[in-house]
C-alpha cells in the first residue's frame, strides 16, 4: 500500500482493487479470520444505520428505506444474497458489514463525511484465483468446458431461489483451483416469477441481453443470454457483440466451427435466442455441458402476441464500449431438483394415426361440423345475403355510414384525443404499461408537428417525461435524457403555460432532485433543482383541483408528495428538524387534499395511499393514520394477514420517523419485542390499532430518555377505531401479548 485508505476496524489494507472517485472503493483487506474484498460506498449515511445494515446484508432482514438511491440500489443486491443462504458456495459470501466512522487526522485521501455520518461498507470472503478472462488462456479445452459448466451451475443455483444475477462478465467470475465463484453482488435482484421481468438498471454492454439494453427489464433467462455472450467471446477470442453475431448467423464460417468444441454451437445458439421465453433454463445448459442428453428448448412457449419486437435485433449486443465497466442507469448433483423422468414409450398397438382433418382436434381445438354438400352451402349463402339486405334497408337511417352527405363530420381534436389517452393510461390498469405511454408519446409528437400550440407542446412534454418513468422512485439517472427533458419542458412553457406543461416541468425537476448523483460538484446543482421543483409544484397548487380532472389532481398531489418525502429524508440525514417538520407538513397537505379524489385514480391512488400512511404518522395525526391504513387494507381486500405483507409492513413502519426501520417478518409483523414505553412499542400499538386489534386501553405508556412519546395522542385516536374486525385472527392473543 502506498498510503492509508478507508478500511473497517480490525481490517488491514493489502491493496486497492478499484477506486471510483466520489463513488466507491474496493480494497483487498485482511482480518484475523481471513482475507476479504471490502466495498466502501463513498456516499454519506447516518452512523445509526450501522446495526440495521448489518442485518440487511448478513441476514437479509431490515429496511433500506431512507438511504440515498445510489446506496440502496447496491445494498439490495447484498440483501438478496443473504436470502440465498450461506451454504451456496458458488456465489460470493458476505462476512461483515456496517457503517464506517471516519475521523480527521487518519491520513486518508477520501473526503470526510459530514458530522454524524459515515460510509457503508461490506466485506465478502476473499476468493483465491484469477478472473475468468485471465485464467482462460491457461486452461485446456476440457477445463474450459468444466469452468463454464460451473458458471452455468452457479446461475442455476441463483435461479432456483428466484434470483437474477444481472451482470455476468469475465471480470465477475473468479476461477480457483477447485471452484468457480460469481462475485460482485450489487446487481442481484429477486424476480417475481420465472416468466416475469424485473427492473434492470445496471449492466455491461456487450454481455447484456437485448431486453436489458432496450427496455431496462430482464428475466432469469437474461442471465442465460449473458452466459452465451460470455462463452462465445471466450471461445472465439472476439469482443462479445462480434462473437454473438458470428455464432448466430445461419451459416457460421468454418473458422467459427473449428473454434467451438462439439455441441457448443447448439448451446450458444439456444442461449442467444432473441426472445427471453425461448431460451433454456440455466440448469439445462449446465446438464448439457455435463454430457447429459437433455433438450435446450425454452422454459415456456413463446408469447402468442408479438410483444418482443425490440428484443429481436441482435445488433443490440454490438455496443462494445468497455466490456469491463458496468453501466448503471442476478444440477441435480448440486442440489437442484432432478429433471423429470420421461414418460414410457407408448405401445405400437395404441398409436393412432392422426389424419389432416383430425390434426386440430389433437391440439385441443374444437372442430367445426363437417361441411354440408355444395348445393346446400349455396342455398344458405343466398338466404343470409337476402336477410342482410333487408336489415340494411330497415336500419339505413340509423347507420353512420349511410348518413346524408350534407351532414357534417365532427373534426377530430388531437388535444382531446391525447387527454383521453392520458386519462385511460392512468385510470385503466390494462393501459398502464410502458408500451401505452410510448404510443401516447408518438401521438403527441405527431400532434405537435401538425400544430404547435400551448396544449400540444404541454401534452408532448408530459409524455416525454413520463416515458422514462421518472415519476417513480425506481427510475435511473440518465444525464443525457434529463438534458433533453429539461429543454423539452422549458420549451413547452415558453410556447404557453398549461397544466400539462407545468406538471411536466415539475416532474422533470423532481427527478433531478431525487436521482442525480449527490457529489461535491453536483450537490449545489441538485439543491437548486429541488428548490425549483418545489416552486413549480407550488404554482400548480394555486390552481384549484376542480379546474382539472380528479385523476390528474391525484397525479399532481402524488408527484408533489413523493418530492416532499425525499426532502424529509434528506433533511433527516442532515439532522435539520425544522426542515423535516416543514416538508412533512407540506406532504401532509397534499395527502389530505387528494383524499376525496382517490377513487378517480385507481392506478396510482393506492400508491399514494401507501405513502400517506407514513406521512400522517410522521405528522402525528394518528386518526388520519388509521383512516389511511384502513382504506388501503379495504382497497386490497385484506381480511386476514395472509398475503398482506406489503400493507402491514408499511403500517408498522409508518407510525413515526423513529419506526421507519422496524424489522418485520414475512407477515409484516415486527420480529422483536420493543421496550415498554419506547417508540418501537408505540408504533407496534399503533399498527395493531390499524389492524383493528387495539383500542384506547391497550397502551401502557412509560417515559424514557429522549423525545416524549405521544401516548395521549395515540389513545385519543384509538377511541375511534377504523376497523371493527381484527386482522390477526387466531394469532391475535399471541401477537398482542408479544407486542404489549
Amino acid at each position: 500500500m502506498s498510503g492509508p485508505t478507508l478500511v473497517p476496524p480490525g481490517h488491514q489494507a493489502i491493496s486497492v482493487l478499484r477506486r471510483v472517485e466520489g463513488e466507491r472503493l474496493v480494497v483487498h483487506t485482511r482480518r484475523p479470520s481471513g482475507d476479504c474484498a471490502t466495498l466502501v460506498l463513498l456516499t454519506p449515511v447516518p452512523l445509526h444505520f450501522g446495526s440495521t445494515l448489518k442485518g440487511v446484508m448478513l441476514r437479509g432482514r431490515g429496511s433500506i428505506e431512507g438511504l440515498p438511491a445510489e446506496v440502496s440500489r447496491t445494498l439490495e443486491g447484498f440483501r438478496v444474497r443473504a436470502r440465498v443462504g450461506l451454504e451456496e458456495q458458488g456465489i460470493a459470501r458476505v462476512v461483515d458489514a456496517g457503517v464506517l466512522q471516519v475521523r480527521e487526522g487518519e491520513g486518508i485521501t477520501e473526503a470526510l463525511p459530514p458530522q454524524g455520518h459515515g460510509y457503508v461498507w461490506a466485506s465478502t470472503a476473499w476468493v483465491p484465483g484469477e478472473t475468468l478472462d485471465k485464467a482462460w488462456p491457461n486452461l485446456d479445452r476440457d477445463a474450459r468446458t468444466e469452468t463454464l459448466r460451473r458458471v452455468a451451475t452457479n446461475l442455476a443455483t441463483l435461479h432456483r431461489y428466484g434470483v437474477f444475477y444481472g451482470d455476468l462478465k469475465p471480470g465477475n467470475v473468479i476461477v480457483g483451483e477447485s471452484d468457480t465463484v460469481l462475485i460482485d453482488l450489487e446487481t442481484l435482484r429477486e424476480v417475481p416469477g420465472v416468466d416475469a421481468p424485473v427492473r434492470s438498471l445496471e449492466y455491461t454492454p456487450g454481455y447484456a441481453a437485448p431486453e436489458q439494453v432496450s427496455a431496462y427489464e430482464a428475466y432469469l433467462t437474461s442471465d442465460v443470454w449473458a452466459f452465451g455472450a460470455l462463452a462465445a467471446s471466450l471461445w472465439l477470442e472476439k469482443p462479445p457483440g462480434e462473437a454473438v453475431r458470428a455464432v448466430t448467423v445461419p451459416d457460421p464460417p468454418q473458422s467459427v466451427l473449428d473454434a467451438l468444441p462439439p455441441r457448443w454451437l447448439d448451446v450458444l445458439r439456444a442461449c442467444l435466442r432473441p426472445i427471453p421465453q425461448e431460451r433454456p433454463r440455466a440448469a439445462a445448459v449446465a446438464a448439457v455441458l455435463r454430457g447429459e442428453d437433455v433438450g435446450l428448448e425454452g422454459f415456456m412457449d413463446p408469447p402468442a402476441v408479438g410483444g418482443f419486437g425490440a428484443y429481436v435485433q441482435l445488433d443490440a449486443t454490438g455496443q462494445e464500449g468497455s466490456s469491463d465497466q458496468t453501466t448503471r442507469v442476478e444440477d441435480p448433483d448440486d442440489g437442484l431438483a432432478p429433471l423429470p423422468t420421461p414418460p414410457p414409450p407408448v405401445p405400437q398397438s395404441q398409436i393412432e394415426t392422426i389424419t389432416p382433418d383430425r390434426a386440430l382436434m389433437a391440439s385441443d381445438v374444437r372442430l367445426a361440423p363437417a361441411p354440408a354438400p355444395r348445393r346446400a352451402q349455396i342455398g344458405w349463402a343466398l338466404a343470409v345475403l337476402a336477410l342482410g339486405l333487408l336489415l340494411i334497408v330497415a336500419l339505413r337511417p340509423r347507420l353512420p355510414g349511410f348518413a346524408p352527405r350534407s351532414a357534417p363530420v365532427p373534426p377530430v381534436n388531437p388535444v382531446e384525443v391525447l387527454r383521453d389517452a392520458f386519462q385511460r393510461h392512468k385510470t385503466d390498469p390494462a393501459h398502464n404499461g410502458q408500451d401505452e405511454i410510448d404510443r401516447i408519446l408518438t401521438q403527441a409528437t405527431a400532434a405537435l408537428s401538425d400544430e404547435r400550440t400551448p396544449d400540444t407542446a404541454g401534452l408532448r412534454s408530459r409524455a416525454f417525461v413520463w416515458s422514462p418513468r421518472w415519476h417513480y422512485s425506481t427510475a435511473s439517472w440518465d444525464p443525457e435524457k434529463w438534458s433533453l427533458a429539461d429543454d423539452e419542458t422549458r420549451t413547452a412553457l415558453a410556447v404557453g403555460p398549461t397544466v400539462e406543461g407545468r406538471f411536466a416541468r415539475a416532474m422533470a425537476l423532481s427527478a433531478a432532485c431525487r436521482l442525480m448523483p449527490n457529489t461535491d460538484n453536483g450537490a449545489p446543482v441538485r439543491t437548486a433543482r429541488c428548490n425549483e421543483a418545489e416552486r413549480e409544484f407550488a404554482i400548480l397548487d394555486e390552481a384549484h383541483d376542480t379546474d382539472r380532472p380528479g385523476w390528474l389532481a391525484v397525479e399532481v398531489h402524488w408527484a408533489a408528495e413523493v418530492l416532499q418525502m425525499h426532502l424529509v429524508l434528506r433533511a433527516l440525514r442532515a439532522d435539520d428538524e425544522v426542515e423535516v417538520t416543514e416538508h412533512v407538513q407540506t406532504a401532509y397537505i397534499h395527502c389530505e387534499e387528494a383524499w376525496p379524489l382517490l377513487d378517480t385514480a385507481p392506478v396510482n391512488g393506492d400508491e399514494m395511499n401507501e405513502d400517506c400512511i407514513a406521512i400522517t404518522g410522521w405528522a402525528r395525526d394518528y386518526t388520519a393514520f388509521l383512516r389511511w391504513s384502513d382504506r388501503l387494507l379495504d382497497r386490497r381486500g385484506r381480511v386476514s394477514l395472509e398475503g398482506a405483507y406489503p400493507e402491514v409492513a408499511k403500517i408498522f413502519r409508518g407510525g413515526a420517523l423513529e419506526c421507519t426501520y422496524r424489522d418485520v417478518d414475512l407477515r409484516g409483523i415486527p420480529t422483536s419485542r420493543a421496550r415498554t414505553g419506547s417508540w418501537g412499542h408505540f408504533c407496534d400499538i399503533l399498527g395493531l390499532g390499524a389492524l383493528g386489534c387495539a383500542d384506547a386501553d391497550t397502551p401502557r405508556p412509560l417515559r424514557r430518555r429522549g423525545r416524549k412519546v405521544p401516548w395521549s395522542q395515540l389513545r385519543e385516536a384509538l377511541n375511534h377505531p377504523q376497523r371493527t374486525r381484527c386482522l390477526l385472527g387466531d394469532e391475535e392473543n399471541k401477537i398482542r401479548a408479544a407486542l404489549r
